[in-house]
């Protein structure tokens, strides 16, 4: 997965579900998040309102709380994060909170690029979820998979399927994605933090996962291990050519270009 290749999908998202697709697409290839965690993600775990935010449930996590407060956030030496609290699913007729999958809790910190988009996103609608469907609700119960995933990724004519007001163009297909998964964006967040270097530990850490032995007990993720995750992602993002050359951190989905032909 290049980010060439993230770019054409979320330039497909936007035209599908507005910045919040854009957002999302971005999201999941920076964070490796599994859908159904982005799809339960609300405002209190999101930046910039997270940790300040956060719900605070659990009275056993009072000293976690107080270092988030102090490692986290929006103001100079902190670190823009999101929060993988829980996901949603379905049980009992409706859509439910539920802990992550494997119960991996975990403090996700963004680069700059996508701090900045959240923020923007965030203020542009009014919805409990920070990745809202077209009508406002939850993009599980909009089965995303089949309505939006689709498109976005094998493309689709001009004024077929589901958009966001105004956007009637065609869609280009995206190769490297066209009849895959939703779920290999995160198999390739993984992949570009191991082609980064990262050591195992941040990096099982930040995909949820459970690291064995006297390597998961003794280790932690630190302050320069998270700071240089968010270097190397917001490089890859710098990568991504705009319009007139290098990306800035100012083309925001408010702004975005329509969409372009996948470069391969």
């Amino acid at each position: 997965m290049t980010p060439a290749a993230v770019e054409a999908l979320a330039r497909n998202a936007h035209a599908v579900l507005g910045p919040a697709g854009y957002v999302f697409m971005w999201t999941m290839a920076a964070t490796g998040m599994r859908p159904a965690e982005l799809y339960g993600l609300t405002r209190e775990y999101c930046y910039p309102a997270w940790p300040g935010s956060d719900l605070r449930v659990d009275p056993d996590e009072a000293e976690r709380y107080a270092e988030d407060v102090g490692r986290y956030g929006k103001g100079e030496g902190l670190m823009p994060a999101v929060r993988v609290e829980r996901q949603v699913q379905y049980e009992g007729g409706g859509l439910q909170f539920f802990p992550p999958k494997y119960e991996s809790l975990s403090t996700l910190v963004v680069p700059p690029f996508l701090a900045e988009m959240l923020e923007r996103l965030l203020k542009e609608h009014e919805s409990r979820w920070v990745f809202p469907s077209i009508s406002g609700g939850n993009l599980r119960s909009a089965n995303f998979d089949h309505k939006y995933w689709r498109p976005i990724a094998d493309g689709a004519k001009a004024d077929e399927g589901p958009r966001w007001p105004g956007e009637r163009l065609a869609l280009p297909e995206v190769p490297a994605l066209s009849g895959k998964r939703l779920y290999l964006i995160r198999h390739g967040a993984k992949s570009w933090l191991d082609e980064d270097g990262h050591s195992r530990f941040a990096v099982e850490s930040r995909m949820g996962h459970e690291v064995p032995g006297v390597e998961g007990v003794y280790s932690s993720v630190t302050v320069p291990m998270e700071r240089a995750i968010m270097k190397t992602l917001q490089e890859r993002w710098e990568s991504v050519p705009g319009p007139h050359g290098r990306r800035s951190v100012g083309l925001t989905p408010s702004r975005l270009p329509l969409p372009v032909t996948q470069p391969g």
